[in-house]
């Protein structure tokens, strides 16, 4: 990794980093995000998209209404859309971003949202599937863990909702409750586990996690 993209990386996600802060360093990466990621091998949209395709019979990926969270630039529909799954919206709170996907008209819709644990300006059970690729990231700055709390909301009844990070992410102290809280909301019955799969080389030589819930 070059120490331009490691200084980029730093300004989004060092630990005490404030939202607005992670925010303005998205903007100004916004430009060469989808680039500089694809030079380091970043996984978790294509992860993501092979997760909920493998799911979702070819005749049926049309139809579906999908919601993807930190969208961005648009990685993720990109290869959502490759894999049939078209009807995508994006929810990401930064206008910059999603300015670099409206460009390529990836999504149906675009939200300028954070996803916390209040609800959104969306219907209960408007989607089918909701993808999170890489919104749990490095840095005070990105989505809390109560997130889980309306991503459930907004999928219907069977739906899908996957989630992919880097593995050692679980171990940050703001994130330590992440895969407890999922355990939780399974006791609970608002949804249940499909999978938990390790990714070698998530992102250069790092492990990834991507997480498969199916809603109750």
């Amino acid at each position: 990794m070059s120490e331009d993209l490691a200084a980029q990386m730093a300004s989004i996600a060092s630990e005490n980093i404030t939202k607005e802060l992670s925010q303005d360093g998205y903007s100004i990466w916004s430009k060469t995000y989808d680039k500089d990621l694809l030079s380091v091998g970043y996984k978790a949209p294509t992860l993501s998209a092979q997760y909920l395709a493998d799911r979702v019979p070819t005749e049926l990926r049309s139809s579906l209404k999908i919601l993807d969270v930190g969208a961005g630039t648009g990685m993720g529909a990109k290869r959502l859309r490759e894999a049939g799954l078209v009807h995508i919206d994006a929810l990401d709170p930064n206008e910059k971003m999603l300015e670099e996907a409206k460009v390529e008209n990836l999504y149906e819709k675009y939200y300028i949202e954070y996803l916390t644990k209040d609800p959104l300006p969306i219907p209960e059970n408007t989607y089918d599937a909701l993808t999170g690729s890489g919104c749990y990231a490095d840095g005070n700055g990105h989505m809390p863990t109560e997130a889980l709390y309306e991503m459930i909301r907004l999928v219907k009844p069977d739906g899908y909702i996957i989630i992919s990070t880097k593995q050692s992410n679980l171990q940050l102290k703001h994130y330590t409750d992440l895969e407890p809280l999922m355990d939780r909301l399974e006791q609970a019955g608002r949804w249940r586990r499909v999978c938990k799969d390790i990714v070698p080389n998530y992102c250069v030589d790092v492990e990834g996690v991507v997480f498969v819930y199916q809603v109750i």
